[in-house]
């Protein structure tokens, strides 16, 4: 279970570790740590969080748009459109990543299919107009 004072301790090491990173003041760590749903807080420990800020420092493409404990969530989940998917659950090869923390273990280059979580695709067909809100039958 991932402790509170932890998941806050690591974000503010991160805001003092690299330059860009805004300090969180009480309010926005009190806010960033009702945020994570319970079944991540239940998920993780403080061993994936750790791991997730190391991923986040090693990152050279970082996601600056982000907020740090979201972009942090990144590197433990699967994700969809660039944001965590708690329903999809972990990536299926967190502990070999883990078990390298000092190496950047960079997103899978393929997306995850829409019902096929545990499956990366590199099918484009497969995955075609799954970024469509709607799409209008021929001839109407």
């Amino acid at each position: 279970m991932l402790d509170q004072q932890h998941f806050l301790r690591t974000l503010q090491g991160i805001a003092e570790t690299l330059p860009f990173a805004k300090q969180l003041g009480a309010a926005g760590a009190l806010l960033a740590w009702q945020t994570v749903p319970a079944q991540a807080k239940r998920e993780l420990g403080n061993a994936h969080w750790t791991y997730a800020a190391g991923q986040y420092v090693l990152d050279p493409e970082r996601p600056r748009e982000l907020p740090v404990f979201l972009a942090l969530l990144r590197y433990l989940y699967r994700c969809e459109n660039g944001q965590p998917n708690y329903a999809w659950g972990l990536k299926p090869d967190l502990a070999e990543r883990m078990a390298r923390p000092d190496v950047f273990h960079p997103q899978p280059a393929a997306p995850y299919l829409r019902g096929e979580p545990d499956q990366p695709s590199g099918d484009a067909a497969a995955i075609e107009g799954l970024n469509r809100l709607f799409q209008l039958p021929e001839g109407a």
